[in-house]
């Protein structure tokens, strides 16, 4: 593995990457080129969405944020190990370890945020649902109603700008919270607009 780096290092020299870093070393070179690679990359695919599309192997492990951010922290990180003095295998093992745990992070971190895009879209579709009013809903509070989605029996929080009886049925007007909606009398021609409506502040 030493002749890797090294031969990247010494071919880095002649770049312009190697006119500016000349006082380093061919293989603390090479992985600091590795990094600043992994980190541009890494930009690109977070400022220019949706370009490296033809790229990308899902959303999993292998996507192209998970694999930049591997790659940028293992050539830091093997870049450091290197500086302190160990040798190029050794400081590859080093980066290896690290990137792996970064790329990990990464992939949690990415999954998260898809999971809480997914969740606010599958909350948009609750707007214009017809639902049963199961406690009452005063004018100052919350109420609760019920509909069903995909064969699945939903409970939310509701408010509304008319008391509405329990066993009442109404229409859902907007998404106001992950737990709660405004909804309407199934007859009112009331929008979503209404969330802005004095009872509901």
């Amino acid at each position: 593995m030493d002749w890797l780096f090294s031969a990247l290092g010494h071919w880095l020299k002649g770049t312009i990457v190697g006119t500016i870093f000349q006082d380093l070393q061919p293989v603390m070179l090479a992985f600091l080129a590795i990094g600043i690679f992994g980190v541009a990359v890494l930009l690109l695919s977070l400022l220019l969405d949706g370009i490296f599309d033809l790229f990308e192997f899902g959303d999993g492990p292998l996507s192209l944020t998970t694999i930049s951010a591997f790659i940028s922290v293992f050539g830091f990180s093997a870049l450091t190990a290197s500086s302190l003095g160990l040798g190029p295998t050794g400081s590859a093992f080093v980066g290896i370890a690290i990137g792996f745990l970064a790329g990990f992070a990464a992939y949690l971190i990415t999954r998260s945020l898809k999971g809480m895009e997914a969740q606010g879209h599958e909350e948009s579709s609750f707007v214009s649902r017809s639902a049963v009013v199961t406690i009452p809903i005063p004018v100052d509070g919350f109420g609760e109603v019920a509909f069903t989605k995909g064969g699945d029996r939903i409970t939310v929080s509701a408010r509304a700008s008319e008391p509405i009886p329990s066993g009442e049925s109404v229409r859902i007007a907007a998404v106001l919270s992950s737990s709660s909606v405004l909804v309407v009398p199934l007859n009112s021609n009331l929008t979503s607009a209404d969330e802005g409506h004095p009872n509901l502040k």
